[in-house]
């Protein structure tokens, strides 16, 4: 059984390390989407199929990327960034009407985390 993974942000810093290490699963075989909103991202050389999204703060984003998970089977949608992960929780249903489980915490947590000083004032109380 193929696992199906899509991994947002590809063009980032962490992207290359991240896509390799799931590729290289002992345990499952991986199958790698990879998306960023560039079309020269350098994930885009370790996934199996590579497609542009908008910035994960367009109003668009979150349906695109849905599509895009719902088109290629997806199993597990893994966002990368602050913004695509809170456009993707805000619109969780859209992930699991398409099949797919979202790893991202609840909207109200990401919220609350991507708001440094609001983060603070919750730990320290």
């Amino acid at each position: 059984m193929t696992f199906r993974i899509l991994v947002t942000c590809a063009g980032g810093d962490l992207a290359p390390q991240t896509l390799r290490y799931l590729s290289a699963s002992r345990r499952h075989k991986v199958h790698i989407t990879a998306v960023d909103n560039s079309p020269s991202a350098v994930g885009r050389h370790f996934a199996d199929v590579f497609e542009t999204v908008p910035r994960g703060e367009e109003p668009e984003y979150a349906e695109q990327l849905a599509d895009i998970a719902r088109r290629n089977r997806v199993d597990l949608v893994l966002p990368c960034s602050d913004e695509e992960a809170l456009a993707a929780a805000t619109n969780r249903a859209l992930f699991e009407a398409s099949g797919a489980q979202l790893a991202c915490a609840p909207i109200e947590t990401l919220q609350r985390m991507a708001n440094k000083g609001a983060a603070y004032a919750f730990l320290e109380s």
